[in-house]
């Protein structure tokens, strides 16, 4: 009998290869519901540096008439996307260590709160770092020039 591809190796190949996937050794995420998403961290990380660093990526247009409005909108975007992710993460070590009685909702919403509680605190210390490093570089014409250019930003 020939394969899809109309090979007898293809078969052979595919054969192997999902006979690797009958164990559940770790790196199989077959059937698994509960996993974060990368793509989303990935985009929840670009609300918090939105929430971080204003008008940065360039992606929406902040002004100090609606700053507000926006910072409201993405600060209720992230969390409801960050919950939603911690609680997959929570969910999936639940399943690894079979946790039971776990409020993983519950969890998840308080790591939440918890990290967002903290962004004004992160923008004190970043604004502090970049005041002192601009005090220390003689180059540097401005601290927003100091700041926009900033790797650490795009790490």
């Amino acid at each position: 009998m020939k394969g899809r591809n109309g090979d007898r190796k293809t078969d052979e190949i595919v054969k192997r290869i999902v006979k690797t996937y009958d164990d559940d050794s770790g790196i199989n995420f077959i059937d698994v519901t509960n996993l974060p998403v990368r793509d989303k961290i990935f985009e929840i990380l670009d609300l918090l540096v939105e929430l971080i660093f204003p008008g940065y990526t360039g992606k929406r247009s902040f002004t100090r008439d609606n700053i507000q409005f926006i910072i409201g909108d993405i600060l209720c975007q992230a969390r409801t996307e960050l919950a939603a992710q911690i609680e997959l993460a929570l969910r999936h070590g639940c399943r690894i260590n079979d946790c039971e009685g776990c409020d993983c909702p519950t969890m998840a919403a308080e790591y939440t709160e918890h990290l967002l509680g903290k962004i004004p605190e992160i923008r004190q210390m970043l604004k502090d770092d970049v005041h002192a490093a601009f005090d220390g570089d003689p180059a540097a014409i401005s601290s927003k020039d100091f700041a926009a250019g900033s790797p650490s930003k795009a790490a």
